[in-house]
């Protein structure tokens, strides 16, 4: 799985799909580059209706591997975008009921309690391998400061590049950023 800002949402996905096209794309397996190998339909749910997106394959000329080019707001094998994880999250965790958590997004109850439960069995293990990939690169030092994981959008700026991934109001995507390093660092978690 190579993971691709393709856009913040499903909606800006069209206006990126040339730019998707005609990039190579580098195995994180071997480093080497890709080909197109193929592409599928996945269906997205946005707000208040499914949209169609098709993803692209790509196969390494080398190792053989085939990879899906992942969009950021999408999450393998999900129908709903990051963004309804994330608001689901930190809504909860501000006190909001679960059944009101992430309401715009149109899931049911019972997922947005399976996002929550999923997000707190997870969320160990995620600091620790972002603390480490980040540590890797020098953007974070282990010296006691424990920032909660929506602070960690500005230190994901560094490990990606200025301008790599936008935001428009602060802390926004946080996920998105965190599940690009992540992947980047070949561990196997995703919020």
């Amino acid at each position: 799985m190579i993971i691709v800002d393709l856009g913040a949402s499903v909606h800006e996905y069209d206006a990126h799909e040339q730019r998707l096209l005609s990039t190579r794309h580098v195995c994180p397996i071997c480093d080497n580059f890709c080909h197109r190998h193929g592409a599928y339909a996945r269906q997205v749910r946005a707000m208040d209706r499914v949209i169609v997106i098709t993803l692209l394959r790509v196969r390494c000329l080398i190792c053989a591997i085939t990879h899906v080019i992942l969009p950021s707001f999408l999450p393998p094998y999900g129908r709903y975008p990051v963004e309804a994880r994330e608001a689901v999250v930190t809504e909860q965790a501000a006190g909001v009921p679960v059944e009101a958590a992430g309401a715009g997004f149109g899931q049911a109850v019972e997922t947005s309690k399976r996002w929550i439960a999923s997000f707190r069995r997870k969320i160990s293990d995620v600091l620790g391998a972002l603390r480490g990939a980040l540590a890797k690169r020098g953007i974070y030092r282990a010296d006691g400061d424990e920032r909660p994981l929506l602070t960690l959008a500005s230190l994901c700026v560094d490990w990606l590049g200025a301008g790599a991934l936008p935001l428009s109001r602060a802390g926004e995507r946080s996920f998105a950023w965190a599940n690009h390093i992540l992947c980047d660092a070949v561990t196997r978690l995703w919020l």
